[in-house]
């Protein structure tokens, strides 16, 4: 949405996608004003067939062949959500590593769900997604331009391909209402996907003993927890805790933005962020963050006394912050320059940069 508010000025900007485009509830969901004059939308017909079905490899190898089918029609093609094949020279900015089960297995691994273990099923549907792709023969990573979203994403992907990636760091949108330390609620908050790679039982485990040191903190856990076994067994812990934990719900736009800048702490227990834009929001918010000491959310904090290598880590860190108003106000301090590298206004200002670039 952001690289559409960068470019709607200056271009025709169409968007393909397999469905799911809802103007209203984006630009409620990420604080744009795209008007639907200013982007046309494109959808395979055929994608159409598959309804609201999830069907990750068949949508995307029907996304894939489309837009080969249609990268003649445009000065300039650009993926906003990692590699596209688009069959001609391309921009692509990578947000995560869910393209590669190498890299996910080595930094993260996760017992599969039934419909994702190692099947004939599971091998047959794979290869029916892959056939209608059909790649186009080119290799994105060694011809087209490669956005990293973190300087951490950046030399990953290095080691991998053996060239360097530009890094942008994207944009983290909202008007945040500014409310001194002193009217802050002293407690911690999450927001997040509900989803096992967040490990947000990890939180209120280390929460638990923050606890047991005198520093009688609450968790608000913001995010929609959908009907999945994980979420479910979340959702019985945190009811389980229901004195000191509170399930806020999914929550967007302005509405978020105040709830965020009420709480001074919050902690994120994803090992490791290909760049993590919710640790981000926290300083924007004004809190204090906590997060694990490897991947991108370790560039946007960038103080070793909020970074953790493991849980009990993660206990003596924030005991030890929570002890010393001192420490907390040059916090604060810091990581107040650094929230203004994650505005919408930079980022508008490095996109519209990369593509005035003579080499694009």
């Amino acid at each position: 949405m952001w690289l559409i508010e960068a470019l709607k000025d200056g271009h025709r900007v169409d968007v393909v996608t397999t469905g799911g485009w809802d103007l209203k509830e984006l630009n409620h969901a990420y604080s744009t004003s795209v008007q639907s004059h200013e982007v046309h939308i494109r959808i395979p017909p055929v994608a159409r067939l598959l309804g609201k079905a999830s069907a990750a490899a068949l949508r995307a190898g029907i996304y894939q062949r489309y837009c080969r089918s249609v990268a003649i029609d445009y000065d300039l093609c650009i993926s906003a959500y990692n590699i596209t094949d688009w069959g001609a020279p391309a921009i692509h900015f990578i947000a995560d590593f869910c393209w590669s089960k190498e890299i996910r297995d080595r930094f993260d691994p996760q017992t599969p769900g039934m419909f994702y273990r190692d099947s004939p099923l599971r091998r047959t549907y794979l290869e029916i997604g892959r056939l209608l792709r059909r790649p186009s023969g080119r290799n994105p990573w060694r011809e087209d331009i490669i956005i990293a979203n973190s300087v951490w994403t950046a030399k990953t992907l290095h080691a991998m391909y053996g060239r360097q990636f530009q890094v942008i760091y994207p944009p983290v949108p909202g008007m945040y209402p500014i409310v001194s330390w002193e009217k802050k609620v002293p407690d911690f908050f999450c927001i997040s996907r509900i989803e096992p790679e967040k490990r947000i039982e990890d939180a209120i485990s280390i929460l638990s003993r923050v606890r047991t040191y005198g520093y009688p903190v609450k968790f608000h856990v913001m995010g929609r927890f959908p009907e999945t076994p994980y979420a479910r067994r979340l959702k019985a812990l945190c009811k389980k805790n229901a004195e000191w934990i509170v399930l806020e719900g999914a929550v967007y736009g302005p509405a978020k933005f105040e709830l965020l800048s009420r709480f001074r702490y919050g902690i994120h227990t994803c090992r490791r962020e290909a760049f993590g834009i919710t640790v981000a929001e926290m300083v924007r918010a004004g809190a204090i963050p906590f997060a694990p000491a490897e991947g991108g959310q370790a560039e946007i904090l960038g103080d070793e006394s909020l970074l953790f290598h493991d849980l009990d880590d993660a206990v003596v860190r924030i005991v030890e912050v929570l002890r010393s108003e001192d420490r907390q106000a040059k916090v604060r301090h810091r990581l107040a320059e650094k929230g203004r590298l994650f505005s919408e206004g930079h980022f508008v200002s490095n996109i519209q940069r990369l593509i005035e670039a003579k080499d694009v």
